[in-house]
This record gives C-alpha cells, sequence and structure tokens, in this order.
C-alpha cells in the first residue's frame, strides 16, 4: 500500500509540472499575441494619419498654387493700371503666410479657412470684371488656369475631409483609441467648405484685334503655368 502511495504523489508532482509549464506558455503565448497585435494596430493608426497628412500636403500646394495666381492677377492689373478690390488679394496672400507659418492641425485648418474666403472673394470679382475679358486675351487665360488649380484643390479637399472623417471615426473607438492616446494623436477637424472654383469666360464681344491677344513672352503668359 504505502509503495502505492508513493506512486500516486510522483504521479502529482508531474502533473504539477505539467499545469506550471503550460501556464507559463500561455502567458508568453498572450505576451507575444499583444505585442504582436499592438503593434499591428499602431501602424494601422499611423498609416491612417500619414494619408490625412499626404492628403493635407495636395491641398496646400493647389492653395498655393491658387494664391500665386491672385498674385500674377493682381500684377497684371496694376501693370494695366486697372483699379481693382486690393483688400480681397492681400487676404488672400496674407491667409497663405498664416496657413505657412502654422503649427498644429487646428491653426492650419483655421488659416485654410480664412485663404478658402478670400479665393472665393477673388474668384467672384474676377467673374464680375467682363470688361477685364474684352480688354486682353491674358484674362480669359489666367480664368482658365486659375479654374483648374482651384478644381484640383477642391478635389483633394473631398479626399481630405474623407480622410479625416475616417481617421476620428476610428481613434474614438477600441481598440484604436488607446493606441491613438499613446501616440498622442488627437481629432482633426475637417470642415466641408470649398473655394468657388466656376469662372465666367464670356465676353460681350469678338474682334479681330483682340481675340487671342497674349503677352509676347517666350513659352509661357503673364497669367500663369499650367
Amino acid at each position: 500500500m504505502a509503495k502505492k502511495k508513493k506512486k500516486e504523489n510522483k504521479l502529482s508532482f508531474t502533473g504539477i509540472q505539467i499545469m506550471v509549464f503550460a501556464v507559463f506558455g500561455a502567458a508568453v503565448g498572450m505576451l507575444f499575441s499583444f505585442a504582436m497585435y499592438d503593434n499591428l494596430f499602431r501602424q494601422y493608426v499611423k498609416s491612417m494619419y500619414t494619408y490625412v497628412e499626404n492628403d493635407w500636403g495636395h491641398l496646400q500646394y493647389y492653395a498655393g498654387k491658387g494664391t500665386d495666381q491672385v498674385i500674377r492677377l493682381r500684377d497684371m492689373l496694376e501693370k494695366d493700371k486697372v483699379r481693382h478690390r486690393q483688400p480681397a488679394f492681400d487676404a488672400a496672400i496674407d491667409a497663405r503666410a498664416r496657413l505657412i507659418g502654422s503649427a498644429g492641425y487646428i491653426d492650419k485648418t483655421r488659416a485654410m479657412l480664412e485663404l478658402e474666403e478670400a479665393l472665393s472673394g477673388v474668384m467672384e470679382w474676377y467673374n464680375s470684371r467682363m470688361d477685364l475679358r474684352n480688354k486682353r486675351f491674358s484674362y480669359i487665360e489666367w480664368g482658365m488656369i486659375t479654374a483648374e488649380y482651384l478644381d484640383n484643390y477642391n478635389r483633394h479637399k473631398e479626399n481630405y475631409v474623407n480622410a479625416v472623417k475616417d481617421y476620428n471615426f476610428r481613434i474614438e473607438r477600441f481598440p484604436f483609441r488607446g493606441i491613438a492616446k499613446k501616440l498622442n494623436l488627437e481629432k482633426i477637424p475637417a470642415p466641408e467648405t470649398f473655394v468657388e472654383s466656376e469662372v465666367d469666360l464670356k465676353r460681350e464681344k469678338y474682334t479681330k484685334d483682340n481675340v487671342f491677344r497674349m503677352d509676347l513672352m517666350e513659352g509661357t503668359s503673364s497669367a500663369g503655368s499650367y
């Protein structure tokens, strides 16, 4: 009987060893899985933020191109001694300067909204001045070039807004909320506003002398470049 009892003790000790190794293995596996999924979720949140940054870069590029066109139009008007709405032109130039100097998406978005409003103001003024399009073809060309830049801006603005909405939606939910907090990432504002990009190219009448009149510059025009 004593011999049988000793055997039972031996089996019991072996069982304890198996249990310890099983628990240890499960703990190691859980830690490994947690680290793997944590890294996976971290990379996913980072990639979403990168998409937002890339779309913002396109947005800022075309906003800059639009502002360059405002400066070109101002120079054309001054060269032709045409009175114009100087505050609207200055507002666009100042807004771009604030946009470039802004840090953080809240300040950047505020500056971009100011720039959008200023660019729309310039376009509305341009569309109201049919006399300019009768004066020189370069004013028509300016409208065509600028409209293309602003159309691209609006297209990328839509992409940016969608990317921000998706990003904001994700980081407010488990498990991405904790990851975003670790990475010090917060919600990004995404106002759905756009720049007035429709250009009125109508002229009251065309004559042989003023149709297709352009500045005589090799390979370029004062109205801008495509």
